[in-house]
């Protein structure tokens, strides 16, 4: 899942999830949650996996036990509201907000999911992971991961112009290593260009 796909799948989600109530939270594998939300239109499941995030009607058995990172979530989601669906700097970063959490979705790497209070704080982290510049932890402040290049929804003319003006690679390297775009979605653009 790229980050313009996620993009348009926010737009997807967004009328279906927002104003929709947690009842329930089970993982279906180590890495999949399924979480069962009262919505608008009737009952519907969200599957979590660490690439991606979908609704279903269809039944998707979850398995008995659970994680402590499900646990928690069942705590602190069961009957909270989602009020809002965002994704972060055109990143592959999704945060369902609540009224006084944000449950974050890292579609990076392995991808890992945290809750975090509305103090900014992790209360619960899927897996704990160390980069030189964050941290994802129970207990420590949470960062959204750095940006890779200009977000392309804020980039202009002048900006993509900037970019290009003092570069030595050649246009479709130029362009991936200064615009938060995946390779497809560049390619994308040259074919559309006929360069």
């Amino acid at each position: 899942l790229d980050n313009l796909a996620l993009a348009y799948l926010v737009q997807e989600l967004r009328p279906v999830l927002e104003g929709a109530y947690v009842n329930k939270v089970s993982e279906i594998k180590s890495g999949i949650l399924k979480l069962k939300l009262h919505t608008k239109q009737g009952s519907k499941d969200i599957i979590i996996t660490p690439s991606s995030v979908f609704t279903t009607n269809y039944s998707v058995a979850a398995r008995h036990g659970k994680t402590n990172f499900a646990v928690a979530l069942k705590k602190e989601l069961y009957n909270k509201r989602i009020v809002g669906l965002e994704q972060h700097e055109n990143d592959r970063v999704l945060a369902i907000k609540f009224l006084e959490h944000t449950l974050v979705l890292e579609f990076i790497g392995d991808g890992n999911k945290m809750l975090i209070g509305k103090d900014g704080i992790a209360l619960a982290c899927e897996r704990n992971e160390k980069w030189a510049d964050r941290e994802t932890k129970k207990g420590v402040p949470y960062k959204f991961p750095k940006q890779q290049g200009i977000n392309p929804s804020k980039l202009g003319a002048a900006g993509l112009g900037a970019a290009f003006k003092n570069s030595k690679r050649d246009a479709f390297r130029e362009l991936l290593g200064s615009v938060n775009i995946s390779p497809q979605t560049a390619e994308e653009i040259f074919m559309g260009a006929g360069i």
